[in-house]
């Protein structure tokens, strides 16, 4: 996601130093090159938001509060930087703060509708909050962008899609009323009620019990 720079300025070249510490895992060496090239060109947004992609990935929560304020001020320089909108997004997901997190993803959509992992953050976003619908339509669209590019992770995409089918005929079978609340089949006293067919390929109550089966969820 982060765009490695084809310019010959001094920060440039820290920036291309410092990707290619953080490919190697080595995020000591990969902050000291950002705040180099920081301290070369100090209003260059995505500067900040890749040394915040930095903090990040090191898994060290004494670093988060770094990441933060470096997402946060690579979007005060510039609001179309959509990885740092992502990336707090992931911030908040993980802090379990999905509203919160759905409004960064939905915000890195708009600006980059073409990344199937924004729609599958928004997807498990809406899963958390008690919407499994929204949540298999935004799956299903990363499932298809992921299939389009080839990309490995579509294998979870599709676990989840399955995952959500069953959220909502669970969510579906909650809703429908206890049998003693049913109204009754009948109808009201003197309704009509249409006569029950009949048949060699049907019981006599009219019942085929493999009519309504469920034919579950292709894996």
């Amino acid at each position: 996601m982060l765009r490695r720079l084809s310019g010959r300025s001094l920060a440039d070249r820290y920036l291309e130093r410092g990707l290619y510490h953080l490919d190697k895992k080595s995020y000591q060496d990969a902050i000291a090159d950002l705040v180099e090239a920081i301290a070369q060109d100090p209003f260059n947004a995505e500067l900040y938001t890749t040394r915040g992609f930095i903090y990040l990935d090191s898994n060290r929560p004494d670093y988060l509060p770094y990441a933060t304020a470096d997402f946060e001020y690579a979007l005060y320089l510039d609001p179309a930087q959509w990885v740092a909108e992502y990336c707090l997004g992931m911030i908040a997901y993980a802090e379990e703060q999905y509203d919160k997190a759905l409004r960064h993803f939905t915000t890195a959509r708009d600006f980059a509708h073409l990344h199937p992992e924004v729609y599958y953050y928004r997807a498990l976003c809406y899963y958390r909050l008690g919407d499994p619908e929204r949540a298999l339509k935004e799956m299903s669209t990363a499932y298809d962008q992921f299939v389009e590019q080839k990309d490995s992770r579509k294998s979870f995409a599709r676990q989840w899609k399955a995952e959500f089918k069953r959220a909502i005929r669970q969510k579906k079978a909650l809703e429908r009323p206890p049998a003693s609340r049913r109204p009754s089949v009948a109808g009201p006293p003197g309704a009509y009620e249409p006569p029950r067919l009949t048949g060699p390929d049907q019981g006599e109550s009219g019942d085929r019990p493999d009519a309504a089966r469920s034919t579950g969820d292709p894996r």
